[in-house]
């Protein structure tokens, strides 16, 4: 196979994996709108929903510029700069808030704890700054040309620095700790975990998003390192929509947990990835930004008592 041919294959792959992301966004959104109505719209905005709607609907700028920077015909080299480079920051942008959602749940499950906050807090900081550092150096290493082959579609690579693999990079360390602590929390709670199918799925969940998302990160991280120019967006796209719908999840199921009864079909029994939609009835205000009160039940003891008040 020729060099052209080649080159064409490995384009048409990244496209499809491009207007893949976009597709599976478009229905995620479509299948949770109207419990996204009933337990996001309709509440009082808190820094929560705030994170949620930056997760939930970033996803369609970014991904919108990567589709036209690999279908656009014969653009023009400055306008595939900055709309690569838009499309850069706020997929690095957007992960910041979905790891900060995970975090924000993992700090709940932890009752609070000032302690774990006093460490993830600055963890984050850190993490950020260096995305910032690195996607800023990638971004500033990227030169486009026209390209040699004009009748090929999307913007021409001449030039790039694999240096934002630093960032997917630190994203698993963050990722690894998240799940690392939250197995260690279900450890010392494990007579609940065991009791509590609500706790069993939980931990459950907290495990499956952490090997969804995992081989995504790994992927990118080879791909910047060792992968050819064609095949760099191989995997970046469909990591930030995979964050964007699982974070996203989470909220509509800790919601769902929080606010009575909901009136949504009942979807999946056995995950909190996937929302849990049966009328349920539990004290969940943390997600509504209610004053600490150490008077209430632990996490794990609330959500025992919403298991059997639903089974009840």
């Amino acid at each position: 196979m020729s060099d052209l041919a080649t080159s064409v294959h490995r384009l048409y792959a990244v496209k499809y994996v491009q207007v893949a992301s976009m597709t599976l966004l478009v229905y995620d959104t479509a299948v949770l709108m109207d419990q996204e109505v009933e337990l996001i719209w309709s509440t009082k905005v808190n820094v929560v929903q705030i994170f949620y709607f930056i997760s939930r609907y970033s996803p369609y700028l970014d991904t919108v510029l990567n589709i036209y920077d690999y279908l656009a015909p014969n653009p023009n080299p400055r306008t595939c700069y900055i709309t690569y480079s838009i499309g850069s920051v706020l997929t690095a942008v957007g992960i910041a808030f979905s790891e900060m959602i995970l975090i924000i749940r993992t700090y709940a499950l932890f009752k609070r704890s000032r302690k774990f906050l006093y460490i993830f807090g600055p963890l984050w900081i850190a993490a950020c700054s260096i995305a910032v550092w690195s996607v800023s150096d990638f971004v500033k290493s990227i030169v486009f040309e026209r390209r040699p082959e004009p009748q090929i579609p999307g913007c021409y690579m001449a030039v790039v620095s694999p240096i934002v693999f630093v960032c997917f990079a630190t994203l698993l360390i963050i990722e690894t700790i998240i799940v690392i602590c939250t197995i260690w929390k279900g450890v010392t709670l494990l007579r609940e975990v065991k009791s509590s199918p609500f706790m069993r799925a939980f931990y459950r969940d907290s495990i499956l998003f952490y090997f969804a998302i995992f081989p995504l990160t790994i992927g990118n991280v080879v791909v910047f390192l060792t992968a050819p120019t064609e095949l760099l967006d191989l995997f970046d796209t469909l990591t930030r929509v995979f964050h964007s719908l699982l974070c996203c999840r989470i909220i509509l199921h800790l919601r769902a947990a929080g606010h009575g009864p909901i009136t949504t079909p009942y979807v999946a029994p056995n995950s909190t990835v996937y929302t849990l939609t049966r009328p349920v009835e539990c004290d969940f205000s943390m997600w509504d930004d209610a004053p600490e009160d150490q008077d209430r039940p632990s996490y794990a003891a609330r959500e025992i008592e919403m298991v059997d008040r639903e089974n009840g």
